[in-house]
């Protein structure tokens, strides 16, 4: 029987310690770790200092995971969809954002994860 393949995407919660939702990805089987970008015009700007920190703990955590990860930028629905097909990922795991500009946002992504 082929190992489950799942995918873990990281979005506003950059930490490996302590994460239910990383754990549960990694108890499932073979994970694939991403990051996205999501630049759409519609979206709030990073500031300098935003992306500052942004870059440098994303360079932190791809050297904690010794570069396995996958940095993706653009709509986070249409590249989940790609590497969803590419990885023959069987189950996506991600941490919940309450922010209510994300929210409707999540439920295209939680539709598209149904499928799987």
């Amino acid at each position: 029987m082929a190992e489950k393949r799942s995918l873990f995407w990281f979005r506003n919660d950059l930490r490996l310690a302590d994460n239910p939702c990383l754990l549960h990805a990694a108890e499932e089987g073979s994970v694939l770790l991403i990051y996205i970008l999501d630049n759409a015009p519609h979206r709030t700007e990073l500031g300098g200092a935003s992306r500052f920190w942004l870059h440098h703990s994303l360079k932190s955590l791809a050297h904690s995971v010794k570069g396995h990860l996958c940095l993706q930028q653009g709509d986070p629905a249409a590249v989940l969809e790609k590497l969803i097909k590419k990885y023959q990922i069987r189950s996506v795991c991600a941490s919940v954002s309450y922010e209510p500009r994300w929210m409707a946002h999540d439920k295209k992504v939680a539709s598209l994860c149904k499928k799987l």
